[in-house]
């Protein structure tokens, strides 16, 4: 979707350029709605979360790619309207983005001016700081899974869920915005994060995530951290 922003034939071919020297080793994932309805009771998960209609398109897209860089109109247009697809999907990203769950504001009134205080001086946790945490990533989920009208898997299995995780995620990332003082976001960044959020949902499980974005390499490690905790299905980081 990034590649296809503000369509730039030049920036698609240079995004998929070691990508196309291996298509087979390509996977597409689904959307966070299909993934949203993953059942987390399957074991293993994570082959439950590819797309393999789009996987299969992939291995070819290289082809058309280099056909449409080579001058073939018909793709350049199909690529042009496939850009024009991204853009209105990231402009309906940057309008939801300040709905998703909650914001810097709503999530610093949860907690009282010590334990803020204790966050942002990065001192250890105390254990009902820490209760309180995971009962705001609970209460946010179960939300999020009725608002969706998605049966809230039972506790075993919740943590395995994609819905949970992405909440993990996102209350990870605002925690880390605490802790930095950042009283608010620009919209631009936001975008940027929620989507980095989800990257950090789909990469749990699976075997890690690479980042050159330090705040969203520190909460893909803290959210993996932390489902291992509550014994969710997350494979061993290999980088």
């Amino acid at each position: 979707m990034e590649s296809f922003k503000l369509y730039r034939l030049e920036n698609i071919a240079r995004s998929w350029g070691v990508l196309g020297r291996f298509p087979g080793q390509v996977l597409v994932l689904k959307g966070n709605r299909g993934s949203s309805l993953v059942d987390p009771a399957t074991f293993p998960i994570a082959n439950e979360f590819i797309d393999r209609e789009q996987t299969s398109e992939a291995e070819s897209f290289h082809e058309i790619l280099a056909a449409a860089v080579d001058g073939n109109e018909k793709l350049q247009k199909q690529l042009a309207m496939r850009g024009e697809w991204a853009d209105e999907h990231i402009a309906r990203i940057m309008d939801n983005s300040a709905e998703i769950g909650l914001d810097i504001s709503e999530f610093l009134g949860l907690f009282t001016p010590i334990e803020v205080k204790r966050i942002r001086t990065r001192q250890r946790w105390q254990q009902d700081t820490a209760e309180k945490f995971l009962r705001i990533v609970c209460d946010v989920a179960t939300r999020t899974f009725e608002e969706h009208h998605i049966p809230l898997p039972n506790a075993h299995h919740l943590a395995d869920a994609f819905i949970f995780r992405f909440t993990l995620a996102q209350c990870v990332y605002l925690m880390e915005l605490v802790r930095r003082g950042t009283l608010d976001r620009k919209a631009e960044l936001v975008r940027n994060d929620v989507i980095d959020i989800s990257y950090t949902a789909y990469s749990t499980y699976f075997d890690g995530f690479m980042s050159s974005d330090g705040l969203a390499a520190t909460v893909h490690n803290r959210t993996r951290f932390l489902l291992r905790q509550q014994g969710a299905q997350v494979p061993p980081q290999l980088f």
